[in-house]
């Protein structure tokens, strides 16, 4: 199994629309094969903290979702909207 944390820091006046693109990536993906979890989380302290939390089966499947064209499209969308570099940990 491949799990993975990967942070977001959200400009404040992008919170909306961060939430609203990642939530429709999330929902897409939640759906392709060899993905086990994929939720968004916010910060209850830090409204502009996101996380999502990400298990693939492998890491064959987590290769396959960062090629699908609803990804690519949705990093290319959130990327004027950070306020740090994307921070992602695998566990």
């Amino acid at each position: 199994m491949h799990t993975r944390l990967a942070t977001f820091r959200v400009r404040p006046d992008a919170v909306a629309a961060f939430r609203a693109a990642t939530g429709a990536h999330v929902t897409s993906t939640q759906s392709e094969p060899g993905v086990l979890r994929f939720e968004l989380l916010q910060a209850a302290s830090d409204p502009t903290q996101f996380v999502i939390w990400m298990e693939f089966a492998d890491d064959v499947a987590r290769s396959r979702h960062m090629e699908t064209p609803h990804y690519q499209q949705w990093r290319a969308e959130i990327a004027a909207w950070l306020a740090a570099p994307v921070e992602s940990t695998r566990f």
